[in-house]
């Protein structure tokens, strides 16, 4: 699985209403989302879906991107629930072993991106 910029909600829209200067702009939001779609943007994360990940995954993510966060890829990352994992540069790379390995055998271990 590839997951190319996974962001939550909650954070992109966090994001772009202070860039834009809405007051309440992140409450009128998930209103409005929540009003035509039936749920509010802390539902819609990558977050609890990972967990659920059998496969060898590539999370990428840039780190200095303005409308995410590095907590939110890294969170994500973290919820892989695999042993083996490893960072390369600004890119994520999750691998389960009993699957296949990306990334190089010496880079292994739970490691942040902070």
């Amino acid at each position: 699985m590839v997951m190319l910029q996974p962001v939550s909600g909650l954070y992109i829209v966090e994001e772009f209403v202070k860039s834009v200067g809405i007051e309440d702009g992140y409450d009128k939001f998930d209103k409005a989302v929540h009003e035509r779609t039936g749920f509010h943007l802390s539902e819609q994360s990558p977050l609890q879906h990972v967990k659920s990940v059998t496969g060898p995954t590539l999370v990428a993510q840039v780190h200095d991107d303005t409308m995410t966060r590095p907590q939110d890829v890294q969170e994500i990352y973290d919820a892989i629930p695999v042993a083996e994992k490893s960072l390369t540069g600004s890119t994520i790379v999750a691998a389960i072993a009993s699957a296949g390995t990306l990334g190089h055998p010496s880079a292994a271990g739970n490691k942040s991106l902070r």
